[in-house]
Formats: structure tokens, C-alpha cells, sequence
């Protein structure tokens, strides 16, 4: 015979399961809360229970890998990227028919820049990058040439300027901005830093900085490139998306699970595909082998 506990707990788990047939508690109840703030590594709740499947009706996106680590398996998160890298990721995710193989019909010959070796890694993408006009390079004394720098590191107002130029940006002119050090911009590139700062794209530090003349490093990079092509970009997005097939994420040795910048490298160096809600937030996020 069973005893009176037992038989509340059983009548308990009937009326529970009579209730969601009937509609009258949501599914999220049954979950816990998985939001966090994107600077707190710590407040990371793991769910009570597997989340429900990708809804359906709501169409997937696909999104491949961009960036990549080095032949010992090392992402460099807080490394300066290059010049180089930074045309090889735009002409990656931007240049319609971008072929590894091939130059553009219109480049038979490349050879703007004096500096980019035809043998080089980087050589086809500079290339397209130029073709297509994401990339200008400076001027030399021989006017039929340039000098483009592809292993420099790049500055954030250089990287400011190749992604305004690569989304082709709705351009405003400069008014005020938050930043501090803004009187230190360079002329050519205040337009650039303001309209990607518009859009919320790049974004300064905590002391109010954008630091035009530092560089900037692959973590950030891959933080911007993924805002501006929809993808998951912060703590915040990550834990609140359902997660598919988190055993193939790449692993770096480099990258810990408990850096800001480790749902963008997720989602910079994975192919995956993503569900969006009613509001247009990610809320499904499948990693593909």
C-alpha cells in the first residue's frame, strides 16, 4: 500500500502532466534561466532539462566558417590580426562567386600592389579584395602601383574602414560621438569610425576610447564580422540559444570556455546552422560536423 507521501508526489506529477496538456503552463517554466551577463563568466546556470527541438515553420541559416587557426591548432584570440587576414575574412563572407581558384575575369594579370607576392597564401584574396574595391592600399611614387602591407598588423580605423567599404554603409556625416579620443581619428577615416559606430558594429572600450591607431586583435575581429553577418556574438545570445551538437565544436588550446570572446569564436570558426524567434534573436544554433 502506497504511503500518503507517495501518493501526493504521484497526484502532484498527474495534475502537472493534466496542465501542460491542456496548455496552462508554458514550456519555458520548465526550464531554468539561462541568461547572463556577457562580462559574467560566473552566472552560467546549466538547464533542468534538455531544451525542445528547433521549431518548426522558422527557416534555418546556414553559416559557414570564416577564420581559421594556425597548423598547430591555435586561434591567437588576443593576437594583432594581419592586413592579409582581414582581406582573406571579407572576401570569405562578402564577395558574391569568390572563388580560391580563380581571379576575377576583369584581373587577368594581378599586380597593384608591388608588396603582394603572386606565391603568397593571401595573393588571390588581396586580389579579389581589390577587384571588388574593399580594400585601396597606399599610394606609391609609381602611380600605376601600390603598396598594400599584407602582414602589417591592422589599426581599428583601417579595419573600420574595409568593413564600411565591404557592406557598402548608408553613410552620415560625422556628428558627435561617445568616444574621448576622437580628436585623434585620422581625417580620412572619421566618416568610416562614426557610421560603423552607428550601427553598433565596432564599439569603443570601457574607458570611452575607440582607439583608432591600435590595432586590433582576431577575437575582435571575429566579434564585429559576426554582428554584422547575424551571428552569435555575445554570452548573452550564446546561453540563451538551444545549443544542437556541441560536441563538434572546434576546440582551440588557446580559446577557454570561460573568455568573453569564446561564443564568437564559435561562431567565426564552425559551420552552422541558426533559428531566429518572433523578435528576430537567435534562439537555435546547431553546430555542423
Amino acid at each position: 500500500m502506497l504511503s500518503k507521501a507517495k501518493m501526493a508526489h504521484r497526484a502532484a506529477c498527474l495534475l502537472l502532466v493534466l496542465c501542460m496538456a491542456l496548455g496552462l503552463i508554458p514550456l519555458n517554466v520548465l526550464y531554468a534561466d539561462v541568461t547572463r551577463a556577457d562580462d559574467d563568466v560566473s552566472a552560467v546556470e546549466v538547464p533542468v532539462l534538455a531544451p525542445p527541438a528547433q521549431a518548426p515553420g522558422r527557416p534555418l541559416e546556414l553559416h559557414m566558417a570564416y577564420i581559421f587557426g594556425d597548423d598547430l591548432g591555435n586561434f591567437h584570440p588576443g593576437v594583432a590580426i594581419t592586413r592579409a587576414e582581414v582581406a582573406a575574412i571579407l572576401a570569405r563572407v562578402r564577395i558574391e562567386g569568390f572563388s580560391q581558384s580563380g581571379l576575377p575575369s576583369n584581373m587577368i594579370v594581378f599586380d597593384t600592389f608591388s608588396d603582394v607576392s603572386e606565391n603568397a597564401w593571401y595573393y588571390r584574396y588581396i586580389a579579389w579584395a581589390y577587384a571588388t574595391g574593399l580594400v585601396l592600399g597606399d599610394p606609391t611614387n609609381n602611380e600605376e602601383q601600390r603598396n598594400f602591407r599584407p602582414n602589417d598588423p591592422i589599426t581599428r580605423q583601417e579595419f573600420a574602414a574595409m568593413v564600411a567599404r565591404t557592406i557598402q554603409l548608408r553613410y552620415d556625416e560625422p556628428g558627435s560621438t561617445q568616444f574621448d579620443d576622437w580628436d585623434i581619428v585620422s581625417d580620412w577615416a572619421k566618416s568610416y569610425v562614426y557610421n560603423v559606430f552607428r550601427v553598433y558594429w565596432i564599439v569603443g572600450d570601457d574607458l570611452g576610447n575607440f582607439r583608432p591607431h591600435a590595432n586590433i586583435t582576431r577575437a575582435e575581429v571575429a566579434t564585429v564580422i559576426n554582428r554584422i553577418l547575424g551571428r552569435v556574438d555575445s554570452w548573452g545570445v550564446f546561453t540563451r540559444a538551444n545549443l544542437q551538437n556541441p560536441e563538434h565544436i572546434r576546440v582551440f588550446p588557446d580559446v577557454s570556455e570561460a573568455g568573453w570572446y569564446y561564443p564568437s569564436v564559435v561562431g567565426a570558426t564552425n559551420d552552422h546552422r541558426l533559428q531566429r524567434d518572433s523578435a528576430g534573436e537567435i534562439d537555435y544554433m546547431e553546430i555542423l560536423p
